[in-house]
């Protein structure tokens, strides 16, 4: 259930709390806590997953692999179970067949090749 507070009861809480000291308020400012995100939390779903400022912190610091798979367990399953070592040697096989690059122009190649047993084409 969702509260709007009129402004008097938002520095009530905010007293309440004890955060009223400007040392704390300048901490929760550094760690990018904002008051209204925590008066919404503790009145509100009572945690600050869906809040904004947690959905753009999420967004904005967390890397999140190519070869994660973030799917439900269910859709994991019936999408083959796959683990992260068998994504990655997929992967592998992808960058592999397809990243050819051309450090040595063909002289240099052939040259190269007369000298030593080179068996990789």
């Amino acid at each position: 259930m969702k509260h709007i507070l009129r402004s008097n009861q938002r520095h009530d809480i905010y007293r309440k709390y004890h955060v009223q000291d400007s040392e704390i308020r300048e901490l929760l400012g550094e760690c990018g806590f904002g008051y209204d995100a925590i008066c919404e939390s503790v009145l509100g779903e009572g945690h600050f997953l869906g809040g904004a400022q947690t959905i753009a912190a999420m967004e904005r610091d967390y890397v999140y692999p190519d070869i994660a798979d973030r799917d439900t367990p269910r859709t994991w399953q019936e999408n083959g179970a796959q683990d992260a070592w068998h994504r990655a040697g997929q992967k592998v096989d992808q960058i592999l067949s397809t990243h050819h690059p051309q450090y040595l122009n063909s002289e240099q190649d052939d040259r190269i090749r007369a000298a030593f047993d080179i068996r990789f084409p």
